[in-house]
């Protein structure tokens, strides 16, 4: 298979799990820094290991603190390299949730973006084999009366700092997007609104949708290794799943069956099974999954929740203002 190249526009700091993944599936995805030769960019800090340097490991479109430039970048060298003679594949271009702190540069981004068939949400916790199988299994209930996701974030480890790979603000913000992608997944009324408050160390997020029960997102610490935990039911049945360094899914109390464990924690949280989905979009054998609107709706509700535990109550992500950072984090 061709090489991919691959472009990720969101928050800096959210690349190094991005980059681990590319490597497990390389040569199949190829990273491409924008503000390089997008032909064949060279990391001159980075070498294969014998001294010779090797393609730009960075998987950031820069600049990430300005998305609708990124964007527009983006989208010169789409339109470039569809209307010129170059063989390789367009880049796929996947918008990181939050996208940005502020709704008028995610809707720029967007827009910056245009028609672009190559663009997509990145939410691996979407891919990963044990949530697809859970949320297919939720589809199936009934009249679903209770919802709940929680994401544990590992303890920082003694050598964690600011020079650490993966800052602890995105692993927060990645954490924060998992919860919300898998609650909005199970739910099926578009959510308008969020009630947020902290509690004994974790975020709690209320989400609110017309005409279905609300929904419970609880965000916090918790031991060594990442973990979910998701429960839905109706008044026949319940779907179960506990994911960790195992994952563990429950069908009415009995264990189901998931076959081999998966051979890396990339693998079990779906950073793979994105990074091999966005190679077979950009050969055309498979359709962009999840949408950009997804980053939106992502982007949108945690913004409605870092407005709601800043202030006190209920916020609408149609109330969010559109020009204006929120005072607070839902979870520093």
């Amino acid at each position: 298979m061709t090489p991919v190249d691959l472009v990720l526009v969101g928050p800096a700091g959210a690349t190094a799990v991005h980059r681990a993944a590319a490597e497990l599936v390389a040569p199949t995805i190829r990273p491409v820094d924008l503000g390089a030769d997008p032909s064949g960019p060279v990391d001159e800090d980075e070498d294969d290991g014998n001294g010779t340097p090797r393609p730009a490991a960075a998987l950031v479109a820069g600049p990430l603190d300005d998305p609708v430039t990124t964007a527009r970048q983006t989208t010169a060298i789409l339109r470039a390299r569809t209307a010129g003679a170059d063989p390789t594949p367009p880049p796929v271009v996947g918008l990181t949730p939050p996208v940005s702190r502020l709704p008028s540069t995610t809707r720029a981004t967007f827009d910056a973006l245009g028609d672009t068939a190559t663009a997509l949400a990145v939410l691996p916790v979407l891919h990963a084999p044990a949530v697809r199988r859970a949320v297919d299994a939720a589809s199936r209930l009934s009249v679903v009366h209770h919802v709940s996701v929680t994401v544990r974030l590992p303890s920082p480890g003694p050598d964690e700092g600011t020079d650490s790979p993966v800052d602890r603000a995105a692993t927060v913000d990645a954490a924060v997007s998992a919860a919300l992608a898998v609650a909005l997944a199970v739910v099926r009324a578009p959510v308008d609104a969020v009630t947020a408050h902290r509690e004994d160390g974790d975020a709690v997020c209320v989400l609110g949708a017309a005409g279905t029960p609300a929904a419970r997102v609880v965000v916090g610490p918790g031991d060594a290794v990442l973990a979910l935990e998701l429960e839905v039911a109706d008044a026949a049945g319940m779907v179960r799943l506990e994911l960790d360094e195992s994952a563990r899914l429950l069908l009415d109390g009995r264990p189901a069956h998931l076959g081999p464990p998966a051979p890396t924690p990339l693998h079990a949280w779906g950073h793979v099974a994105q990074l091999e989905r966005l190679a077979r979009v950009a050969q055309g054998t498979s359709t962009p999954w999840p949408p950009v609107a997804t980053a939106g709706d992502v982007t949108r509700l945690a913004l409605a929740a870092d407005w709601s535990v800043s202030t006190g109550r209920r916020v609408a992500t149609a109330e969010v203002p559109p020009d204006e950072e929120p005072p607070g984090r839902l979870l520093a």
